[in-house]
Parts: structure tokens; sequence; C-alpha cells
């Protein structure tokens, strides 16, 4: 149900017409496969071996893996001439919603079953669409409203059932 609200947020309040590509939204759908299959197979070896250990799994291998194409990259970059707020940026969103948010992701998967940690993150969406009200000055929609309702009521039933 929550997909469903997922979905009716792209159908319905898709914002300007043009910005989005169906490679675009493949690529989206395999991120999150990837991060459910991660979740699923992740919770006995949270369970195992805590959240910092996964973590810091992830995360060196990650980098080992991004590490040719970063490189690649970052020779023809100028980094000098990267402002201050900019490298504050890339700090704050390594350390904030990266190591810290994924720590305690991983501590919940740890003590909660895997599918109803997961429902949670449907509120994404709805959360994302709220900061684009508060920050961005965007207008709330019938869309976004009736889309939030139908993924909060599939969280709601999911939570319910556990």
């Amino acid at each position: 149900m929550s997909l469903a609200g997922v979905v009716l947020l792209r159908v319905v309040d898709a914002g300007p017409r043009g910005e989005a590509t169906f490679l675009g939204d493949f690529i989206t759908f395999l991120g999150s496969l990837a991060f459910a299959i991660f979740t699923v197979l992740g919770k006995p070896t949270a369970k195992r071996h805590g959240s910092i250990a996964v973590n810091t799994v992830a995360y060196v291998g990650g980098a080992l893996l991004m590490a040719p194409v970063t490189l690649w990259q970052a020779a023809r970059f100028p980094m000098a001439s990267v402002p201050w707020p900019a490298w504050a940026a890339v700090f704050y969103m390594a350390l904030g919603p990266s190591v810290i948010c994924y720590l305690i992701y991983y501590y919940a998967l740890a003590h909660m079953e895997a599918s109803r940690l997961s429902a949670f993150n449907y509120l994404l969406p709805p959360m994302a669409t709220l900061l684009g009200i508060w920050t961005l000055g965007e207008h709330v929609t019938l869309g976004a409203v009736m889309a939030a309702l139908v993924i909060f009521g599939g969280i709601y039933i999911v939570e319910r059932a556990q």
C-alpha cells in the first residue's frame, strides 16, 4: 500500500514534466532493490557483529569499489576552487545522514524485524515533500496529500500487524 502511495505521488504530483526519465526511475528502483536486499542480508550480520562493524565494512567496501572512478574524476577537478561551505556540506552529509543514521538503522535492524523497519523507508517521500515546502517554498497539492495518506496507511497496516 505504501508503494502505491509512492507511485501515486510520482504519477499525480510529479511536478514539471520533462524532468524525470524512465532510466532515472529504473536506476532509483535498482537502488531501492539493492537496499532491500542489503537490509534482509544485513540483519543477521548486524545482530552477530553490531552496527558499527556492518557500517564500517559497507563504507570501506563502497569506498574501495568507488576509488578508481573517484580518483579518475578527482584528477581533473580543481579542488582548490571549491568554497568552504561546499566542503562543510560534504562533511555534514558524510557524518549526519550517512554514518549516524546508518548506525541507528543497523542498531534498530538488530533489534526488530526487517519488514517492520523497512516500512519506515516509505516515510522518505512525504518527508522530502515537507522539506521542499519548508525550505524551497513548494506548494502543498491534493496529489501529495493523497499520496502521503496512502503511504501512512500502508505503514500503519504493517506496524499494526507486527
